[in-house]
């Protein structure tokens, strides 16, 4: 069953980058193998919901941030 992630304005969010963005934030250790891609836009966006439902990886923003190259277009 995959659960369909939202965000504020309940817009549906990438499993694929939410998957890159967790690995970012440290929250899972196991690399994706996905090679979906977004803007830097959506890759914050990505995080900064993670962050509000998971606030003990805020200390991780910036880095993960900085890992955009993950997922970079």
């Amino acid at each position: 069953m995959n659960l369909i992630i939202k965000d504020k304005n309940y817009k549906s969010l990438s499993p694929c980058i939410i998957s890159w963005a967790k690995y970012a934030l440290a929250m899972k250790k196991i690399k994706p193998q996905n090679s979906k891609k977004c803007s830097l836009e959506y890759w914050i966006k990505v995080l900064e919901f993670l962050i509000r439902k998971y606030p003990t990886f805020y200390n991780a923003r910036e880095s993960a941030i900085a890992k955009f190259d993950f997922v970079k277009r």
